[in-house]
């Protein structure tokens, strides 16, 4: 099987993972979860979002105090903290809490969009256009770019303009996410071929979800087309918060063990990434959800 040299990991945890936990986690817990991501090799990970959306920014009040915390912790490191952003306003929100890197949200979905925010693809990129100006890292994250939780239509077609439309613009990378866990893995290659035949693949990555667990399968699937760029949350926590029964992003954990086993390299020390999913399910009280981590705990529980 060909697959690329090294796995770059995204860690969205503290934005995908939080977003719609049963509780607000105090600030020095997040912190001291997100310092643990750090040390597990971690070179990319996104803090929190920006919105204007209660049901997504509820989390991410303290994102301000955390950033600072993180960006002390990070000095020296190589590391990139990123927001997620969705319109203009946010944008400014994040360069004001000294954000350099963000993550800017356009649903690929008409559907999808208006449900998560009341706001088209068009005007998404209108806004877009504008932060731009901003002198910013910006990355974008086409949601539902896989399927449409909602029956909204997203065609190959329609996902290829987008990307040729925010290409033009700059962004230093797309990322296509499958919200809902709806993609199967022919639906990704047959995607990503023609992306391929269009657009720098090393630009592209993926956000893949576990709902109809199809996640993993679909991340090797990307990988045997050249996208070695995956976004993984530790613990394999997270969902959307306006889609039913929605899950997790697949576990970095998990992403990490497979990759490793099939040769590949990468930046995150995969021993310390399962002991950072166990402390932080302890620390806030959440379930262990991810392979890797389970196996770990009932190992210690059996001893």
């Amino acid at each position: 099987m060909k697959l690329p040299e090294k796995l770059y990991v995204a860690e969205n945890c503290p934005r995908e993972g939080w977003q719609k936990y049963k509780c607000f986690i105090p600030t020095e817990s997040k912190i001291r979860i997100i310092k643990s991501m750090v040390d597990y090799g971690a070179k990319d990970i996104e803090l929190g979002i920006f919105s204007a959306s209660p049901k997504l920014n509820w989390q991410f009040t303290d994102l301000p105090e955390v950033a600072e915390a993180m960006r002390d912790y990070t000095q020296d490191k190589n590391v990139a903290l990123s927001a997620q952003v969705d319109d203009y306003d946010t944008c400014l929100q994040a360069r004001d809490a000294g954000f350099e890197y963000l993550h800017f949200f356009v649903s690929a979905s008409e559907k999808f969009g208006d449900v998560i925010a009341g706001k088209t693809y068009m005007y998404s990129i209108h806004e877009l256009e504008k932060a731009m100006g901003l002198g910013l890292n910006v990355s974008i994250g086409f949601g539902a770019a896989l399927g449409c939780p909602f029956g909204g239509e997203v065609t190959d077609e329609h996902v290829l303009e987008l990307i040729r439309i925010v290409d033009g613009l700059g962004v230093q990378r797309v990322s296509l996410a499958d919200s809902g866990g709806l993609c199967a893995p022919a639906h990704l290659y047959d995607l990503l071929i023609k992306v391929g035949e269009h657009y720098d693949i090393n630009k592209v990555g993926v956000h893949l979800h576990q709902t109809r667990g199809m996640g993993l399968a679909n991340a090797v699937t990307a990988l045997q087309l050249g996208v070695n760029h995956i976004d993984g949350a530790l613990g394999a926590m997270g969902g959307c918060p306006f889609i039913p029964g929605a899950k997790g992003n697949i576990a970095t954990e998990d992403l990490v063990n497979m990759c490793v086993s099939m040769g590949m390299k990468c930046d995150i020390d995969l021993d310390k990434a399962i002991d950072a999913s166990l402390t932080m399910c302890e620390l806030i009280d959440a379930p262990i959800i991810s392979s890797m981590a389970g196996i770990r705990h009932s190992a210690a529980a059996n001893k």
